[in-house]
């Protein structure tokens, strides 16, 4: 009987340290994934952020450089209007720089 009742005793120390081990590794793996979540939350939020400057920025570098082509456009014209005045009063503009 006591032979018995050793292992029975035996296997339900065994069975209680597996049962034990699996409830251990059934709680890491339910914090793996908790953790797991709050990365992919945080990356989301680090995303959306991330997108929105970078729209930010492609407006601001667009409308400096539509003024750069404003700016340029308006020199331009004025170099145009200046050697055409000139041209008038008998003065050659030269094509090529001699430096």
């Amino acid at each position: 009987m006591k032979n018995n009742l050793d292992i029975v005793l035996g296997l339900l120390a065994i069975a209680g340290m597996f049962a034990s081990t699996i409830w251990k590794l059934a709680v890491v793996k339910a914090q793996l994934e908790k953790e797991i979540d709050t990365v992919k939350d945080d990356l989301r939020i680090h995303l959306t952020e991330y997108s929105g400057k970078k729209e930010f920025l492609d407006y601001h570098l667009h409308s400096l450089n539509e003024k750069i082509d404003h700016k340029f456009n308006r020199c331009w014209s004025e170099i145009r209007q200046n050697q055409s005045y000139l041209a008038k009063h008998g003065f050659v503009p030269r094509e090529q720089s001699d430096l």
